[in-house]
């Protein structure tokens, strides 16, 4: 009987099966990236110091989830690596081979999602910070008719003095 793969890629380490639940996983990273825009926008209208505490408290919750299993798909993408050089040692996949070639680029495909998801999170929270210390420094403005100092905007963020002060 014929086989369908020839006899030295039947023992190749599998791709897929490592690599659909990596891609899966990035789905709660990219809503996670969203529940903390939606947590952003809510900030904007709120001023009471107590929830403003409890939304950035679940902000940071967001903030160490999306961390948390980008470190996980990293590893996994590791892993991948290590698979993928383990199966150019098998005779007809070597560098070069067709499947060699697949497996290369699957995985960097979803190496530059990664990093893509991660610039974007990364992005959004930089721009979190300056609204917010935007938000600070014309709320001081709003109250003192004096324009805050850099240090002085960061020890109202620090202390939480920012949500009290108006």
């Amino acid at each position: 009987m014929l086989a369908f793969w020839p006899t030295s890629q039947q023992h190749l380490p599998p791709l897929h099966p490592p690599h659909a639940p990596l891609h899966l996983a990035m789905s709660p990273s990219l809503e996670a990236h969203r529940r903390l825009q939606s947590a952003n926008e809510d900030t904007k209208a709120v001023h009471d110091a107590h929830a403003v505490k409890a939304l950035c408290s679940r902000m940071d919750a967001y903030v160490e989830q999306v961390l948390h299993r980008a470190k996980a798909m990293k590893g996994k993408l590791e892993g991948l690596d290590r698979d993928n050089a383990t199966s150019r040692k098998i005779p007809d996949c070597g560098p070069g081979s067709s499947t060699d070639r697949t497996r290369t680029f699957v995985i960097a495909g979803l190496g530059k999602k990664l990093k893509d998801v991660m610039y974007d999170f990364q992005g959004l929270r930089m721009r979190m910070a300056a609204e917010y210390k935007q938000t600070v420094a014309q709320r001081y403005y709003t109250v003192t008719g004096e324009k805050p100092k850099d240090e002085m905007i960061e020890s109202f963020i620090s202390s939480w003095e920012s949500e009290s002060f108006l």
